[in-house]
């Protein structure tokens, strides 16, 4: 019982003006099981958090040393092998706990010990370990194992704060007098050091006042949320009353006929905190907002329940009933009808998370062995949008009116760049006398994430830029997209160390082509491949078209006319400062809509929303409203203007205000009735008057209907 919360995101869709702002429809769905780990060992108690490539499972496996805490990565392209976080020794651990930072770095925490505790263990107590990537730190001991709280944990859950704390909440048996009872402690780490135990709700008596089964979940706000379960004794009766506390509320309360327990806590992106729990047989859930705890309602049958939310506001429930997992979400004011997730499989114990690319992910346990399914976008489906608005497509994804249609286009030679003309990045020296670029002006004006250039930068490495930083230097090894390493600013068409001269012997040949008007072309034909650059040639073409996309922005397209090794290059595109940007692959990990490379594959990255052909949206079924969304301003920081980018999905009343740091409301930008669609603003830096106001940061907050979200910005002067 585990709280945790670019793979693909949920789509944010528009409406088709041209048949009366009908529905797009998104083709996210449960993935078949996949086995997490199934061999002749004995796995129980799967939980899961999100990681920086993916998700991590963590489970306790069973040894002849008692439970070890053993964990596998999915990378995108399956799971790796079981590695052991835990020590391997006697007796074991008894709970554990996963969570994820802002650094994306994966936490496990556990208990090593057992009970009774009748004498002191130097070993024993708690443990936390971290993953940066791939592999798990050396446990660290935080608590020895004693009175005060660390006296036999059970039932640990983990979380992390708005600021960067991580959090562990857990029960602990208390002994006093030969008596025991169970209590509610945590910590916190604050990037130095843990806190010390502190106590949440302490019981008291033999049996006569108990509190357990802990769940946590931290708002948006920085506020923790810590639930859990009293019991109290009635002495005259000897029977219990058990009541569901959250934060000093009580949730819900019964009478000596039946219990509650197992809650399991979220918190979405409309500020709300959700708790569910399992009252006798079926499973209950209550959210508190603005206005307080909302009314409890019933969900569905079943045990073991288990939260997480999604981006698009969604809250995801799984459990288990009749042998199976199952799962619902609550949008628009009701919960859908369960979702049968194990198939065939069957399972018990659910525990959820949404990964770091919007996806939602359930594992469970079934006969020892372990099972994971992801809530995921199809290949047919878009990449996108980043944080500024841009979408990739490719010729696969049909059904949207934006999909490429491969159509190459052929450069004279006449338009051929010689190699020997390109400028050495960094000065050509040694073993990188292949890394070099060349500089042509456009001739027409291209914005590129709201900036306009006029000047292209093509590099050896296969991609081209905006800056001559980005392609002046040794950029022959790919990485992710989003890292704050050049090069930024760039569109990446096969990024890798391709070869088209020096020492190495490339023999690929480059070809640049303007309209002078609003397109142009780089073609890279036969590239080599350093470590081999005779056989596994690529030739595959960059086209820019300034008047792509509605928003004004340019719109690039990405053809491939002969693909031979693309197992270790990165195809996507990035902005300035490497805050937004879309990864269609890196190192054989494509996303999830991301058809795989090949000969005659064609991808194009516009600002344009996606939208279903008219004969798509007559016949799909799946109708779904898309989001609200606000867009990050750019550019950002900012000097004389800025554009503030948001989507509305339905006609109504939208108001975007902007305030400086102490509240005060500087200029209001819209407040107006406006249609369903997407839409820019400008600020110029000026308050209502059209007074310039000075550097400083600013807030700009959007409402539309019951969404509200408010972003920062910094104006420069």
């Amino acid at each position: 019982m585990v709280h945790w919360s670019k793979l693909p995101k949920e789509l944010f869709l528009t409406f088709l003006f041209l048949l009366s702002f009908c529905v797009v429809a998104s083709g996210a769905e449960w993935s078949p099981p996949m086995v997490v780990n199934s061999d002749t060992t004995q796995d129980y108690a799967p939980l899961i958090t999100p990681c920086s490539t993916g998700v991590w499972v963590a489970w306790a496996r069973y040894t002849s040393n008692g439970y070890c805490l053993y964990a596998s990565q999915y990378q995108g392209d399956g799971w790796g092998e079981p590695v052991r976080i835990s020590q391997d020794s006697s007796p074991g651990i008894w709970t554990y706990g996963v969570t994820e930072d802002h650094q994306k770095k994966a936490w496990g925490g556990w208990y090593f010990g057992s009970i009774p505790l009748k004498k002191s263990f130097d070993d024993w107590g708690i443990y936390i370990s971290t993953c940066d990537s791939s592999s798990w730190s050396t446990p660290s001991f935080v608590y020895p194992a004693g009175p005060g709280g660390c006296e036999f944990p059970e039932d640990m859950v983990m979380t992390t704060d708005k600021i960067d704390k991580i959090w562990m909440v857990w029960e602990a048996h208390v002994h006093v007098g030969g008596e025991q009872f169970e209590s509610i402690y945590y910590s916190y780490y604050d990037g130095i050091s843990w806190s010390p135990i502190t106590l949440v709700a302490g019981g008291s008596g033999f049996f006569e006042e108990n509190y357990m089964s802990p769940a946590v979940t931290a708002d948006s706000l920085g506020n923790i949320w810590i639930g859990y379960v009293g019991q109290e004794v009635v002495t005259a009766s000897w029977k219990s009353i058990y009541k569901l506390i959250v934060n000093g509320s009580v949730i819900d309360a019964t009478d000596t006929t039946f219990s509650l327990g197992s809650p399991s806590m979220t918190s979405d992106k409309f500020n709300r905190v959700w708790v569910s729990w399992v009252r006798k047989d079926s499973i209950w859930a209550r959210y508190h907002n603005a206005s307080g705890w909302q009314i409890a309602s019933p969900v569905t049958k079943g045990s073991s329940p288990s939260m997480t939310s999604d981006p698009s506001g969604r809250t995801w429930l799984s459990w288990a009933s009749g042998g199976n997992i199952y799962t619902s979400y609550y949008e628009a004011g009701s919960w859908s009808t369960p979702i049968l997730v194990s198939a065939s499989v069957g399972g018990s114990y659910p525990s959820m998370t949404t990964d770091n690319f919007g996806n939602p992910w359930v594992v469970w346990e079934k006969n020892g062995d372990i099972y994971a399914s992801v809530y995921r976008a199809v290949q047919t489906d878009p990449l996108g949008p980043d944080d500024f608005g841009y979408f990739a497509y490719d010729d696969g994804d049909c059904n949207y009116t934006e999909a490429p249609t491969y159509n190459w286009i052929a450069l004279p030679n006449s338009n051929s760049i010689p190699y020997s003309t390109w400028t050495p990045a960094g000065g050509g020296v040694g073993d990188n006398d292949d890394e070099g670029y060349f500089v042509k002006p456009l001739g027409f004006s291209f914005k590129y994430y709201g900036i306009s250039y006029d000047t292209l930068f093509c590099s050896s490495n296969g991609y081209i830029a905006f800056r001559k930083s980005d392609v002046d230097t040794f950029a022959f090894i790919p990485t992710p997209v989003l890292n704050l390493s050049r090069p930024n600013n760039s569109i990446f068409g096969f990024w890798t160390d391709l070869d088209g001269g020096g020492s190495s012997g490339g023999h690929g040949q480059a070809f640049f082509h303007t309209n002078n008007l609003d397109t142009g072309i780089v073609e890279f034909r036969g590239w080599g491949h350093w470590f081999h650059p005779v056989a596994d040639t690529e030739t595959f073409e960059f086209i820019l078209s300034k008047y792509g996309a509605s928003s004004g922005n340019g719109e690039i397209t990405i053809q491939y006319k002969v693909v031979s090794l693309a197992d270790s290059c990165t195809v996507g595109l990035e902005n300035t400062n490497a805050t937004a940007g879309l990864q269609y692959l890196y190192n054989n990990l494509y996303d999830i809509t991301s058809a795989p490379l090949q000969n005659g594959r064609a991808i194009k990255f516009t600002t344009d929303f996606p939208m279903l052909g008219v004969e798509q949206q007559a016949t799909d079924v799946r109708l779904r409203r898309p989001d609200v969304k606000l867009f990050q301003n750019y550019p950002n920081p900012f000097g004389q203007m800025t554009e503030i980018r948001y989507q509305i999905p339905e006609d109504g009343r939208v108001t975007l205000r902007l305030y400086n740091v102490t509240g005060q409301l500087v200029r209001t930008l819209v407040d107006e009735r406006c249609s369903g669609g997407f839409y820019t603003r400008r600020w110029d830096g000026t308050d209502e008057s059209g007074k310039r106001v000075a550097s400083g940061v600013y807030f700009y907050r959007l409402q539309a209907g019951n969404f509200t979200n408010t972003k920062k910005m910094i104006l420069i002067r």
